[in-house]
């Protein structure tokens, strides 16, 4: 070796660098690239380097003598396979989750309801959106003190059984803490033992778990539920997380392929769409026969001044789901899906039962679907004993199917609200369900990342 070979060597000691020739157990003549013209003697002169964190990644480096690259050295080439970084996705700040795990256990479940009791007998007569926010942090706090922070996902076997579970584990950590403090063949025998016993428990465990799991769908399965079944089986499998995504259109037809406007656009769309006001005429609000309130909807669970919303409940995310029909880059191919938060769920769910009263007193006897008790097979039902009598008699019949275009997303919520009113809906009620739909924020959620929150989503 000569002087610039030695200084190459300390180079890439230097720079922790790897010269990837002698890596490779390769022939003795894959390894030379350049013959003297006198001596006939192989040297290694052309060299290919690279960072000992990539080294993993260089499949074979070799030289190939039968290459004419009009030189009197050799060709050298490495086959390199290439790792692709994962691209980070912004996610907004949130806060900690609470280890649920722990709800099983019923010490700190009685030990979270004795704190809560305590805590909300500091809660005033003050405002809703004051109590609401004193309510919320409350809750939060507490379950995030008695159950903890949630540090990592555990399967769904260790969570079903954490009261076997967590007796062993923390019988191994202690074994494993004793061990490293004082070292010793009794420690060490207590630690093995504690870590057999751990991996006895988990393994039971495991099977009790999933054999109870297979036995649930398979009675699902002979009973005829299906909905048991399937729910059964998505436990089993867990969610599905490929996601079919495709460039989509701007609204003048150009092809979006940035992620950043391709947010953009989907943020524009759902702003025109749910902002479009449609204007319902007079006439077809006084063909609306007035039907008179009805004062019991307005009795409790409503607390004092509930009419008044708070923005928590109001707001709401906004997700994209495919319709399985249509061009997958026009936007009006994807259906937007509000998803609430629990609280905002139960609220919706508390004004919906009180407005089927209303409803049941202005649906025509035709109308089936969203009625409880009924379904629309009862009218394919009739339609289909209309068509068989109407072609025993030999009489003409005809059938006119009506699909109106963003039907739900389009409905008039002035109108809406009018003739709420005019059927009976009382005042208090009617301020409840106006300040749900009022100042509402939605924040759009496409392809794993999200907008910013934007006012005027009904």
């Amino acid at each position: 070796m000569n002087e610039n070979g030695q200084r190459l060597l300390e180079l890439c000691s230097y720079y922790n660098l790897c010269i990837t020739n002698t890596f490779f157990s390769t022939k003795p003549c894959h390894r030379v690239s350049w013959r003297h013209p006198r001596s006939h003697h192989w040297h290694q002169l052309d060299l290919i380097i690279t960072r000992r964190s990539s080294l993993n990644c260089v499949n074979i480096t070799r030289s190939y003598h039968s290459a004419d690259c009009n030189t009197d050295h050799s060709l050298v080439s490495s086959k390199v396979r290439m790792q692709p970084k994962r691209i980070h996705h912004s996610k907004q700040k949130r806060r900690p989750r609470i280890n649920t795990t722990g709800t099983t256990i019923p010490a700190l479940c009685e030990h979270f309801a004795k704190s809560i009791e305590r805590s909300l007998q500091d809660c005033h007569e003050t405002p809703t959106v004051e109590r609401w926010n004193f309510l919320r942090d409350t809750i939060y706090n507490t379950a995030m003190e008695t159950f903890g922070k949630r540090s990592k996902q555990n399967p769904d076997w260790f969570e079903a059984k954490i009261l076997e579970m967590e007796p062993v584990v923390e019988a191994k950590r202690s074994a494993l803490i004793n061990y490293k403090s004082a070292p010793s063949m009794k420690t060490l025998a207590t630690l093995q033992k504690a870590k057999r016993n751990a991996q006895r428990t988990a393994r039971r465990c495991a099977n009790d778990y999933w054999l109870t799991l297979c036995q649930n769908i398979q009675l699902h399965v002979n009973s005829g539920n299906v909905r048991g079944m399937y729910e059964g089986i998505r436990k089993a499998f867990g969610p599905t997380t490929t996601t079919k995504t495709a460039p989509i259109k701007s609204s003048d037809g150009a092809v979006i392929k940035d992620r950043s406007k391709q947010m953009e656009r989907w943020v524009e769309h759902y702003q025109e769409l749910y902002s479009q006001e449609n204007v319902v005429t007079e006439a077809a609000l006084n063909s609306i026969k007035r039907q008179h309130e009805i004062e019991e909807l307005d009795n409790p669970p409503s607390l004092k001044e509930l009419w008044m919303v708070p923005q928590d409940t109001r707001d709401s995310v906004i997700v994209t789901l495919y319709k399985n029909k249509g061009d997958r880059s026009d936007c009006n191919s994807y259906r937007g899906i509000s998803l609430l938060s629990i609280v905002g769920k139960v609220f919706a769910r508390v004004v919906l039962n009180r407005l089927q009263t209303l409803a049941e007193r202005v649906y025509p006897e035709s109308q089936c679907g969203f009625r409880s008790g009924r379904s629309t097979i009862d009218m394919i039902f009739s339609v289909r004993q209309l068509q068989e009598k109407c072609r025993e008699q030999r009489q003409p019949l005809f059938i006119a199917f009506i699909d109106l275009t963003k039907a739900f997303d389009q409905v008039s919520r002035k109108g809406l609200f009018t003739l709420l009113e005019k059927i009976g809906c009382p005042p208090k009620l009617l301020k409840m369900i106006i300040s749900f739909h009022e100042g509402m924020y939605g924040t759009v959620q496409y392809d794993g990342s999200s907008s910013d929150a934007k006012s005027g989503v009904e």
